[in-house]
């Protein structure tokens, strides 16, 4: 049995239903991101498994026990917000034991533990200080170490980067991830952020709307996205989404202006429909007319490994990603041949379509 399971899980308020029947498992010691965008329901589900929010049908299960009607601190969970949710006129070692004291553990325990957790995140110098003494990075620490002095069954983390400096992020991702992993404590981990999401996670549970889009390896969801949305959220930068149709003809074929792309052989579904192509799986050809698309150069983005080339068509714009510094011209000519293996085809409903 999995070690967190989440069972026809629903939310509603009044007759509006939020969260539609969620199913999913969480095996012991992994980390899970649940990825959305504002407003799909990820950090209400997460108040549901910490029992900061009731639910209103299906189970919620940990360590193999239903703990619906439990109360947060009978479920042995440790959660980290987005706000620090330190005590101001506490010091770092009263913020981080106190948690300890509530629970009537010994002053020699407390120590013990308080040590443990001062050393992984590096606060033993700070420990006298209060949190208006510590930078974000420092308070964010703080509050992990509250966390982990519990020893917790699970780690729940609400978006606990949103409010430190790109630069700082970075640097956390890499620090609770491998606190994670020192620890081998299950955590989920809410964010918006879907580089985040893959940098951090083991597996993504990506939500839209309240319900659960796609589940997987973060890779997975990159190379075989299921939808037309997990496609254009998971990938920076994001996928090119083009609208045509697909025509059987003498040869199956995706059609769009200035675009032709012969499919493999199979039984194609004819119609409207829309073309998924990541920007590094498309390249410039080397010479004129031998590609499958043909457009004009717009801006270029030079990051330094690579160049995002905007190429404007006659039905809109797509970006290529190329590790090769082309010396390209505003507004001048260019074909482009797109890697018909790495193509994407989604119906007018989303759905992915495949050939039979």
């Amino acid at each position: 049995m999995s070690f967190v399971e989440l069972n026809e899980v629903r939310k509603s308020y009044g007759d509006v239903e939020v969260l539609h029947g969620l199913n999913a498992s969480i095996e012991e010691g992994e980390f899970l991101a649940i990825l959305g965008e504002s407003g799909c329901g990820k950090s209400t589900l997460l108040r549901m498994i910490a029992g900061l929010e009731e639910i209103s049908d299906g189970e919620v299960s940990i360590g193999g026990r239903v703990v619906n009607n439990l109360s947060p601190r009978e479920r042995n969970i440790a959660m980290v917000f987005q706000s620090y949710a330190l005590y101001p006129h506490m010091s770092v070692r009263e913020n981080i034991c106190f948690p300890l004291q509530l629970a009537g553990v010994s002053e020699s325990e407390q120590k013990t533990q308080l040590m443990r957790a001062a050393d992984m995140l590096n606060l033993g110098d700070y420990l006298n200080r209060k949190p208006r003494d510590l930078s974000g990075g420092q308070r964010q620490r703080v509050a992990m170490g509250r966390a982990i002095v519990r020893n917790p069954k699970v780690f729940l983390f609400d978006e606990p980067l949103s409010n430190l400096d790109a630069k700082l992020r970075v640097q956390m991702r890499t620090d609770i991830r491998t606190l994670q992993q020192e620890l081998g404590t299950t955590a989920i981990y809410v964010t918006h952020d879907q580089v985040e999401a893959m940098t951090m996670a083991d597996r993504i549970m990506l939500m839209n709307a309240g319900r659960i889009e796609q589940i997987g390896a973060p890779l997975d969801l990159y190379d075989h996205p299921g939808s037309k949305f997990v496609a254009g959220f998971v990938g920076s930068p994001p996928i090119n989404l083009i609208e045509g149709e697909i025509n059987s003809g003498p040869v199956s074929a995706f059609i769009s202006d200035g675009i032709f792309v012969e499919l493999p052989e199979g039984h194609w579904p004819v119609g409207q429909a829309t073309l998924g192509i990541r920007p590094e799986d498309m390249s410039i050809a080397k010479s004129r007319g031998g590609g499958n698309a043909l457009g004009t150069v717009g801006n270029i983005e030079c990051t330094g490994d690579r160049s995002i080339i905007e190429v404007k068509l006659a039905g809109g714009r797509l970006n290529v990603s190329s590790l090769e510094r082309w010396n390209l011209m505003f507004g001048s000519e260019i074909d482009l041949d797109i890697d018909v293996c790495k193509c994407h085809f989604f119906g007018r409903d989303g759905a992915l379509i495949m050939s039979e």
